[in-house]
């Protein structure tokens, strides 16, 4: 087991007669690090391993000695709970003043609470959080600083990644330093995310109006086997408020009642209450009575994790996509189409309706109204087009 005492190297008296106080460190071996502290032998107690009162200076000494054990005692505590290994070269940082915690050891303990709760946020972060090590290595928490952070940000645009992917690593670190001093690993004070402005460029999210929806209707008896299944989900997904790809994969009959539809989204666990529509019935009548639990026909099965639904979801979703650009290139739309688009096109022709952020948010069921209002203002290219039009025409 690892452990850190204080000692007086008597074999290495100094010329003055003074022998140097170092930090015995043992684990698996023994480790010596110096306190940059010395005192004569008569003035150390070898079985207190203190320095004697009779020196001027031994409170403070002393005090100085055992706040550093206290720490480097912390660090064993800490990686022996996080399941971390123990290094000596971390335990010389923290003797030397520094803070000796990993960023990555606060970055996988993260990873391993989200992959219990969502597998598709877990695989997203794990692969924000390789990539940032690609770049930086091995790296403490005190050695992330402002110019740390720029030179990060360089290099990841270096890669190449566009502006908005940079950004959204460097909100991931800032995710996890907010985690390590909710730990009580680094000091708010000492946030060095507070000296930073991470440059963003607008993108406009892709959509279909209401005319392109009603080519996909239009197009949709006619069409065929996977091509179909693929136009069919879609409008589903539109018809019902945006819903993801992850829910219709698991969307059961018995979800449907009444008059309406009640599910709960896998993302943030909601509840969601649909009312059931002329043309949301259409879609319904024509699946309820296949045979199986599922309303759409995707070879659903019982799955041991959630590493196995992700992966099935997963390879579901890019054999649909790929149908559905079929389908919708055969209505005339030449678009880059994919299943989400569903959600953002509600979204957009909700707001060119008049809807207000509010009501579109408990339409989409987003948990933050800052995420409604993105999705707004990313939709609202066409409004500054009219802006420019009206006070310096076309």
């Amino acid at each position: 087991m690892a452990n850190i005492t204080a000692i007086l190297r008597a074999e290495k008296k100094k010329k003055d007669g003074t022998c140097p106080i170092v930090f015995r460190f043992y684990h698996k071996k023994n480790y010596f690090f110096s306190s940059g502290k010395s005192v004569k032998e008569s003035l150390w107690d070898f079985d207190k391993k203190l320095v004697k009162g009779s020196h001027p200076l031994s409170r403070e000494l002393n005090n100085l000695f055992e706040s550093k054990l206290l720490a480097v005692n912390r660090y064993i505590i800490d990686c022996e709970a996080f399941g971390a290994p123990i290094n000596p070269d971390q335990v010389r940082v923290i003797i030397s003043g520094e803070n000796p915690y990993s960023f990555f050891l606060f970055a996988d303990k993260h990873l391993e609470r989200v992959k219990q709760s969502n597998y598709t946020t877990y695989i997203k972060e794990r692969s924000i959080k390789n990539k940032i090590f690609n770049i930086t290595g091995e790296l403490l928490l005190s050695q992330i600083t402002p110019s740390k952070l720029e030179d990060i940000m360089i290099k990841l645009a270096e890669i190449p990644n566009n502006p908005n992917t940079v950004a959204k690593a460097i909100d991931y670190m800032r995710m996890i330093y907010n985690y390590a001093i909710r730990e009580g690993a680094a000091s708010p004070a000492m946030n060095p995310f507070n000296a930073i402005r991470v440059r963003r460029e607008p993108s406009e999210k892709e959509r279909l109006s209401k005319e392109e929806i009603a080519l996909l209707e239009d197009i949709r008896p006619s069409l065929k086997d996977m091509e179909k299944l693929a136009c069919d989900m879609f409008l589903f997904s539109y018809y019902c408020m945006g819903m993801r790809f992850r829910d219709i994969y698991a969307f059961e009959k018995s979800m449907i009642g009444n008059g309406t539809i009640v599910y709960t989204m896998n993302k943030n666990r909601k509840r969601v209450y649909i009312p059931i529509h002329s043309k949301l019935q259409v879609l319904i009548s024509e699946y309820i009575l296949l045979p199986g639990k599922y309303l759409f026909p995707l070879g659903q099965k019982e799955h041991a994790g959630m590493q196995q639904v992700y992966t099935a979801v997963s390879s579901r979703n890019a054999v649909f996509n790929r149908n559905l650009k079929f389908a919708a290139l055969k209505a005339g739309i030449t678009k880059q189409i994919h299943f989400h688009i569903a959600r953002h096109s509600f979204a957009d022709n909700l707001r060119k309706s008049g809807a207000d952020p509010i009501t579109a948010m408990n339409a989409i069921q987003h948990s933050d109204i800052s995420t409604t209002q993105k999705y707004f203002a990313s939709m609202d290219q066409e409004g500054m087009k009219k802006v420019v039009e009206m006070i310096y025409g076309t």
